[in-house]
């Protein structure tokens, strides 16, 4: 999971470094391992910048300073699925032959293995390097026509047929075309907006979520479709827009832990209101626990305590539907950062405890639903009920919005040891005796698909959704 931003302006009134800047902030809950830009000049010079971290640690101001103003850009904030952290795997990256691209990926592609006795730079490189390499080595092949967009067009379908998995990337080809392009089943989103600029000029951006562009100005145009490849020419000198089918669409098949935990609730995705797909899930899971629960069970919950923030909008249907007041019993630290993405389970661990904290009254000697989007690891989950028990609750029922996840994530989530996870091999009873609940409910699949995305479906049109942590069954194999 990383966030990416391409841009093309219209307007030289604009300031594409400001601009990657602002949209990369609203897509930092995307990526915190380091983020990137690249800059193209009026003179089609291109600047760099590359660091670790988060954006809070550089100055916009001094950023500016030092780079031209830019009529384009990329930019990257990544959170770590393979590679090292080394600075050689930060985005967007660059390569050069024939011509020179620069590439920023959201996703996760199979990598051929490194040969024996390959450098460490060789041998720390990601599944990004291999989609620019690919892109790259096609730009060199005799094609159909000799100008540039012909060549890149044949490029694009080259990496569809030699890559495999998950991908939605921007590029920007000879500092002067910006690309856009996504995997044949749209696993990843990617979304299309323009801006009507001073002088009647059309600025475009091309980003992985809504929430980058209407911050900017910029109004939806549509999702990028799966398999297909916008281009912003520039090369003219005069800005052109064009969409093109590059493989032929297999699957919609958007990865579902977009909606429930990734996105922002704000944003739109294939058309979906995150927000409104939340608010099905919680209302779904509160059907689901009144048919479980007999009725003096229900009558004995005090309350319904969301984990904020990504369980407030599902516990808030949760709790329409029971009838059952919603009480804010945690307190989050807005300082800290998403604990699911740290690298390891001592930091995410450490990212908990300074991010939450129990309000005692809403808890102390009261019988308590705790409702968050999701159970991974559980360790987010085992902290919450401690600090749940700590300040007084007697009972705790612990409710997931999302089905209970039992295999890894091969498309861009670092979830790829399943004995990590806790509901792998394991019943409701024993996640529950893991985490120190006295009772855990998970939306069922069933319910998942019949009550959250078949409405969904019914209203936008996108036809399936990536469920393999769910099921064990992957889109791709």
């Amino acid at each position: 999971m990383c966030g990416i931003v391409g841009l093309a302006l219209g307007s030289e009134e604009y300031c594409a470094t400001y601009e990657i800047l602002e949209a990369l902030f609203q897509l930092q809950h995307r990526g915190q391992d380091a983020f990137g830009l690249s800059i193209v000049s009026r003179s089609r010079s291109v600047s760099v910048l590359r660091q670790k971290g988060l954006l809070t640690q550089i100055s916009s101001a001094e950023t500016i300073a030092q780079h031209d103003h830019g009529v384009m850009g990329l930019g990257h904030v990544r959170y770590k699925t393979s590679g090292s952290l080394h600075e050689t795997n930060s985005q967007p990256l660059s390569l050069t032959g024939s011509h020179e691209i620069y590439l920023a990926h959201n996703g996760q592609v199979e990598v051929p293995t490194a040969p024996q006795g390959a450098s460490y730079e060789e041998s720390c490189r990601t599944d990004s390097h291999h989609i620019l390499k690919t892109f790259s080595d096609a730009m060199e092949r005799p094609t159909a026509g000799s100008d540039l967009r012909s060549k890149v067009l044949s490029a694009l379908s080259e990496i569809h047929r030699s890559c495999t998995g998950a991908f939605a990337c921007v590029g920007i080809v000879d500092s002067c075309m910006l690309v856009g392009f996504r995997d044949a089943y749209g696993l990843k989103p990617l979304i299309l907006g323009k801006r009507a600029d001073v002088g009647g000029t059309v600025s475009y951006i091309i980003a992985s979520e809504s929430v980058a562009l209407e911050k900017l100005g910029y109004s939806i145009v549509r999702d990028v479709a799966p398999g297909e490849a916008i281009i912003i020419d520039r090369s003219t000198g005069k800005q052109r827009y064009s969409a093109h089918q590059v493989a032929p669409l297999k699957r919609n098949s958007l990865d579902v832990f977009e909606l429930i935990y990734f996105a922002r609730p704000e944003a739109v995705i294939n058309g979906i209101s995150v927000h409104e797909c939340r608010k099905l899930m919680g209302h779904a899971l509160g059907r689901h626990i009144a048919r479980i629960m007999d009725a003096a069970e229900l009558m004995s919950i005090d309350a319904i305590i969301p984990i904020p923030e990504s369980g407030n909008i599902s516990a808030l249907a949760l709790a329409q539907i029971l009838r059952i007041p919603l009480q804010l019993g945690f307190h989050k630290n807005g300082y800290c950062n998403r604990s699911f993405i740290m690298p390891d389970a001592r930091s995410r661990l450490k990212t908990i405890v300074r991010k939450l904290s129990a309000v005692r009254s809403e808890f102390d000697g009261k019988n308590l639903i705790l409702v968050d989007d999701s159970i991974v690891r559980g360790n987010t989950s085992r902290e919450v009920v401690r600090m749940a028990r700590n300040a007084g609750a007697r009972k705790i029922v612990f409710a997931s919005c999302s089905p209970a996840i039992k295999f890894n994530h091969i498309y861009g989530i670092d979830l790829a040891d399943e004995e990590t996870l806790v509901a792998n091999n394991r019943c409701e009873e024993q996640v529950a005796r893991e985490i120190g609940a006295d009772r855990v409910v998970y939306l069922p699949v069933q319910s998942l698909v019949d009550q959250c995305l078949k409405p969904l479906k019914k209203d936008y049109g996108t036809e399936n959704y990536e469920m393999g942590i769910f099921t064990g069954v992957y889109t791709t194999i």
